[in-house]
């Protein structure tokens, strides 16, 4: 009798396959399972595993499809599997619905999106099904069409047993069916037509009664979770609502996966869960694409999500779809088109769609308009207008309003500064719930802004603030353990506040999060979590973390080097006119790193961080005309430009003003004017400036000839990892120049100095220790 199965999935998917499992067995089949992950080594367990079993079930998702260790066992299976057959179970959909899945997620690699697309490409060939749920009845009817048939003497009989009239409450029943998970048997059919008559008929009451009765059918859970979620019939308890659905789900009613996801998102009955929310949410976006509502929450979801599943990109896409038909949506247009969230920035179109919504009487885009004529961003800056729109958003109750007519009062915006009415509408407001307000009051506190300064007050609000889910009260928490103030000092209760206010939305915090995992501040160094934050703060396009996730897919720090995809960070930076972003731009183009080597772009994007005159940009400008980069080399007016970056106290510049002054580029040699630039420099550790003095105070025809000065501008060159002066260290060792004669520690320089790349090295070590 072949009923021997050998069940095989990604250890993501591990919950469901272990249900379908439980319900094989159930049927008759005899079940083994075998997970792997990205290092798991599988082939000698499937070895023994295929040779033991009469098919293989391969299971698939669009969640296992993106792991690495998915093809690494897919790839197994095909060198092991031999005769046996294998079936491929595709868990969440069509194969055409996976691939619209993955073609929609913005977040997977394009190389692993383009293998996993492949991959479904060649199912489509194959013996595969296609299993929405963890219903096996499509698994269990393909394998008997196959002649791999159950052991009857294996299959589940349940005992029948008479319910006494007691066992009827609902709590009995909910236990004993968590236990046993066996669902639609027994049913009294004509019991449950009744209850769903009596239930239509608004007879909740023996509705209620009814359904408790037909418990054990998927639909009946149904019915009653929802009666418990609305207390119809009975009392509400999100709690059991939550069970019920959950069960009713497992029972293959793929029906309440909507309701399973509103769960998870609103936290009804369960702690909130947004990737679980998803989840649920995409299995049903699937079966009924064209449900606006389901739309509207996925959208939500992807907008206003935990960062885990934040995905502006995908919001815009489904907004934009929808803006035409939800009357709301266009507030939130608004605001990705004016801050460029999941799209380029678009200001005009978000002050059209902003002005639209106005217009409806929407107190959030009547408070936005305000914030934008007070800001002058988009608008010509208008502290009236701003008032009038901020006083109109506090009559239809807006909170934040409130606030920011508090705003006024305190910084004089329109109306005349008054702190006392300032705090009055601050405290209106919070008593609103406005968690801003309460740190603009624990601000006042702090800084004694017309009151006087008290720092446990302040520390009071903005624990308040937090309280009230304020990213702005976390984040001041998070700097007062950080630096010290007003408490001791604790870089990991620090982390434990940054970490909240990220989680609340503050880009800010999760770049300070990225950091103190980066260099093991108040937690131990972990180059992946770093990456991890700093792609969120990104995604806010928080400029400082664009540059930082850049330099990590650049140097393939806590992810695969990627230089496309640094690239693409460092020309988003740049578009949001971050000066580094600008340098970056220019020296990609410049080095022709993730990018074909064009001079004149690389001149273009270093002239518009320098016409915003930032000193790097400057600089690099210099650079250009120092060495005929697109322009004619011109000395010059790279020593003007020097000079103009260098009174910002850039390094660079100065290091190339000594260059010039040494060699009498531009300008007359200036040997002491030189030294003086290179040690403004030093300074500031430039490393070529660095060396230059070390190499100056080592030759001997200069009347300032020092070899221990020499020796400690090479020593602080080198512990910078900057080879030609870890070359002339070792020179300085194994000469005694400027520090005792050390030839074993001189060799050792020589060595690291190789190590690293520089080919000076190798004639060191052949010149000085006779290595080959």
């Amino acid at each position: 009798m072949e009923n021997k199965l050998l069940l095989i999935c990604n250890k993501i998917d591990s919950t469901d396959i272990k249900l379908i499992s439980d319900k094989l067995i159930k049927e008759g089949y005899l079940t083994t399972i075998i997970y792997f992950d990205d290092k798991e080594e599988i082939d000698d367990k499937l070895k023994v595993s295929i040779l033991r079993n009469d098919i293989i079930l391969l299971f698939i998702s669009s969640d296992s499809l993106v792991k690495d260790g998915f093809y690494y066992g897919a790839s197994s299976l095909n060198d092991l599997v031999g005769e046996k057959k294998v079936l491929r179970v595709i868990l969440n959909g069509s194969v055409d619905d996976i691939k619209e899945v993955i073609n929609d997620n913005d977040d997977i690699d394009s190389d692993y999106k383009n293998i996993a697309l492949n991959y479904l490409t060649s199912i489509k060939s194959g013996f595969y099904i296609t299993q929405m749920s963890t219903n096996v009845k499509t698994i269990v009817d393909t394998l008997k069409d196959n002649n791999i048939n159950p052991d009857p003497d294996l299959i589940y009989k349940e005992e029948k047993k008479e319910v006494k009239k007691e066992d009827t409450n609902i709590e009995t029943i909910e236990d004993t069916a968590v236990v046993e998970e066996k669902f639609n048997e027994d049913i009294d059919e004509a019991k449950l037509n009744d209850a769903i008559a009596k239930y239509e008929s608004e007879n909740y009451t023996e509705a209620f009664k009814l359904f408790n009765e037909t418990l054990g059918h998927s639909l009946a859970m149904e019915y009653v979770a929802y009666m418990y979620l609305n207390g119809l019939g009975t009392e509400k308890n999100l709690e059991k609502s939550y069970n019920l659905y959950l069960k009713a789900f497992k029972a293959g009613n793929d029906n309440v996966a909507v309701n399973l996801a509103d769960c998870y998102y609103y936290a009804l009955g369960v702690a909130k869960n947004d990737r679980l929310a998803l989840k649920y949410y995409l299995i049903t976006y699937k079966s009924d694409p064209l449900n606006v509502n389901l739309r509207l929450h996925l959208a939500n979801l992807y907008y206003y999500g935990q960062l885990s599943v934040r995905n502006y990109s995908n919001a815009f896409k489904m907004y934009s779809a929808l803006s035409n038909k939800i009357e709301y949506i266009p507030y939130n247009l608004a605001i990705m088109n004016l801050y460029g969230l999941g799209c380029k920035v678009n200001k005009e179109e978000g002050i059209k769609l902003l002005k639209e919504c106005a217009s409806k009487k929407d107190p959030k885009a009547i408070n936005e308009l305000g914030n934008l004529y007070r800001e002058g961003y988009g608008v010509d800056k208008n502290a009236p207008e701003a008032y009038k729109y901020y006083e109109e958003a506090a009559s239809l109750g807006l909170a934040e309003a409130y606030k920011n007519i508090g705003d006024c009062f305190l910084d004089g915006i329109y109306q005349k500064t008054d702190k006392d009415k300032a705090l009055k509408y601050y405290k209106k407001a919070v008593n609103m719930g406005c968690g801003d307000a309460a740190y603009q009051i624990g601000k006042m506190y702090e800084e004694g802004n017309g009151i006087d300064i008290n720092q446990d007050l302040s520390l009071k609000w903005y624990h308040a603030s937090a309280k009230l889910e304020c990213d702005l009260g976390a984040l001041e928490l998070a700097r007062h353990y950080y630096f010290g103030y007003g408490v001791e000092k604790n870089s990991t209760e620090a982390l434990k506040w940054y970490k909240r206010a990220a989680n609340l939305g503050s880009s800010v915090a999760m770049y300070e999060v990225a950091e103190a995992y980066k260099n093991g501040v108040g937690i131990q160094m972990d180059s992946n979590e770093a990456f991890k934050w700093f792609k969120y703060a990104a995604m806010e396009n928080h400029l400082k973390a664009l540059i930082s996730l850049g330099n990590m897919y650049r140097d393939g720090i806590g992810c695969d080097a990627d230089i496309k995809e640094a690239f693409k960070c460092y020309k988003k930076s740049a578009d949001l006119g971050n000066h580094y972003g600008y340098i970056t731009l220019g020296d990609a183009y410049l080095y022709g790193t993730g990018v074909g080597r064009n001079y004149s772009v690389a001149y273009n994007y270093y002239k518009m961080g320098a016409d915003e005159n930032f000193p790097l940009a400057i600089s690099r400008l210099g650079d250009c005309y120092f060495n005929g980069y697109e322009v004619q080399q011109d000395y010059k007016e790279a020593l003007s430009l020097y000079k103009k970056a260098s009174r910002d106290n850039d390094s660079h510049a100065y290091y190339m003003l000594g260059r010039m002054y040494e060699m009498g580029l531009g300008t007359a040699k200036n040997p002491k004017e030189s030294i003086k630039c290179y040690k403004e420099a030093a300074k500031k550790k430039d490393v070529d400036a660095l060396y230059s003095l070390g190499d100056y105070y080592a030759n001997v025809q200069n009347k300032e000839y020092n070899l221990e000065t020499a020796f400690e501008y090479f020593e602080d060159a080198a512990r910078m990892n900057y080879t030609p002066a870890i070359i002339r260290l070792a020179m300085c060792y194994y000469n005694g120049e400027g520090i005792e004669v050390d030839k074993d520690y001189a060799y050792d320089l020589g060595k690291k100095a190789k190590e690293m790349g520089n080919p000076d090295a190798i004639e060191f070590l052949k010149e000085y220790f006779d290595e080959s």
